[in-house]
């Protein structure tokens, strides 16, 4: 849905109309970092909570959400000034408010993680995405709002969501808290804001220099491209991320249970994420002209460049969900300052030299560097010796090679089969799926002692008996 969603939008939104959201959400995504000193985080990795930690994580967060909107809103006239952005101010004052409406349901969100009731928050998120996204925003846009139309399918989302969670899992504050609690939750939460901070700094960093230095509309450009190429963080990263930050946590005194995660959730990110770059590079032209239409074509390039850089954005959430669950949360802000420098001076670099381009080359490095600090620490943690770590990333890079061979080989005879870049698109993706999986049951035999076989086994069988109900 969200691909789809992408693709509606990118028609009838302008590249200049993106680019300015991405302009506010650079300053939303800082003001969330800053101000919610980590509380939810801080909630989800304790081994144990009691209703003193329930009370005051409810307590914290919605005076942090009041705080954010607070400071948001006056912060607004200056970063209109920055980008020369006028229209940002009443963006941001918007955009803030839905600060306060976030806090409501952080809680009942820590709590479905520590209980682990996914398909509760699957539920919660599918349905404020149907509500504020496809509903509100699409429609909006439909009618010609442009900009606004991604406001308030923005701000519609994130209230269907808050009701939701608070519906699911109420979180019983009874005007009470603890000043103990509250101490130790921040003493945790603010290294996880400090990591959070740092790693807002990278991954928003490049679109703060494109929109300071090459403008809105190369923005637009940008951040479509990047959204492109981080579909697989998202469906991938991501689900490892939620689930297995509080599994994790409940048992971060076992190393064994660690390892076994990390490297499962290692192989499983390696055998998507490697072939799906390689397919992303090869078809970078169809994949813009069909996601986004003819006006994006100039993004093209920037695609091909940033499909370097899938693999090691999915993978890298598989460490950081180890080193978070083990509470190591200032080694993990060092390595996010790394990566932060990296991005920042690497984009400012890239940008004057060969624009959008450029950018995406330093880019690239930068989640390559981080993907590198991050998977060591996390197997330094997790007591996951190199070779391991080694060991696990051989299926998929198995598979990726395969896929490319197959690509390089088939992919002139598709192109003159199929006129239409949809055409091409489809049939490259379902042949190239194809290629993959019976390259992965071959890496058996290669790779008999896999990591992730048996986790796979599980997600088939139960995506069979969903299917069957």
């Amino acid at each position: 849905m969200r691909i789809g969603v992408l693709a509606v939008m990118a028609r009838l939104v302008t590249p200049h109309d993106f680019g300015v959201f991405s302009m506010a959400l650079i300053f939303t995504s800082f003001a969330e970092r800053m101000g919610q000193v980590g509380v939810g985080a801080a909630f989800v990795q304790r081994a144990a909570v009691d209703p003193d930690d329930l009370r005051t994580a409810t307590l914290l967060s919605l005076v942090s959400g009041v705080v954010i909107c607070a400071v948001l809103t006056g912060a607004a006239p200056i970063a209109a000034l920055i980008f020369q952005e006028p229209s940002l101010i009443p963006v941001l004052g918007v955009l803030a408010v839905g600060f306060i409406i976030d806090s409501l349901g952080v809680v009942s969100d820590g709590m479905l993680q520590r209980e682990l009731r996914f398909r509760d928050i699957v539920k919660a998120e599918l349905g404020s995405f149907l509500f504020g996204i496809v509903g509100v925003g699409v429609l909006l846009a439909w009618f010609g709002l442009g900009l606004w139309a991604l406001v308030w399918g923005n701000i519609s989302m994130r209230v269907a969501k808050a009701a939701l969670l608070v519906s699911i899992r109420p979180p019983g504050w009874d005007g009470r808290w603890s000043r103990e609690r509250a101490k130790s939750l921040l003493s945790t939460g603010i290294g996880f804001s400090l990591g959070k901070i740092l790693n807002f700094l990278s991954l928003q960093g490049d679109n703060f220099v494109v929109g300071r230095i090459l403008g809105a509309e190369a923005l637009g450009m940008y951040t479509r491209a990047y959204q492109a190429m981080t579909l697989p963080a998202m469906y991938v990263g991501q689900a490892f991320e939620r689930v297995l930050f509080p599994a994790m946590s409940q048992r971060q005194d076992d190393p064994h249970a660690l390892r076994r995660g990390f490297l499962a959730s290692l192989e499983v990110s390696t055998l998507v994420g490697l072939p799906v770059g390689v397919l992303m590079f090869a078809l970078s032209r169809e994949i813009v002209v069909v996601l986004f239409g003819e006006v994006w074509i100039p993004v093209i390039p920037v695609l091909g460049v940033l499909s370097f850089g899938v693999f090691f954005r999915t993978a890298y959430k598989c460490s950081d969900v180890v080193v978070r669950s083990k509470g190591d949360v200032y080694s993990y802000a060092a390595r996010q300052a790394w990566y932060t420098a990296i991005i920042v001076g690497g984009a400012c670099i890239g940008a004057t030299m060969a624009g959008l381009k450029g950018v995406s080359y330093a880019v690239v490095l930068g989640v390559a560097i981080n993907y590198l600090l991050m998977t060591r620490l996390a197997g330094r943690l997790s007591e996951t010796s190199i070779g391991q770590l080694l060991h696990c990333h051989l299926p998929g890079l198995w598979v990726a090679v395969w896929m490319g061979i197959f690509l390089a080989l088939a992919l002139p005879t598709i192109r003159s089969v199929y006129m239409t870049p949809l055409g091409v698109l489809i049939s490259s993706s379902c042949s190239g799926f194809v290629v993959a999986v019976v390259a992965w049951m071959s890496s058996w035999i290669l790779f008999p002692d896999s990591f992730a076989r048996p986790t796979i086994y599980r997600i088939v069988k139960r995506i069979r008996v969903a299917w069957e109900c």
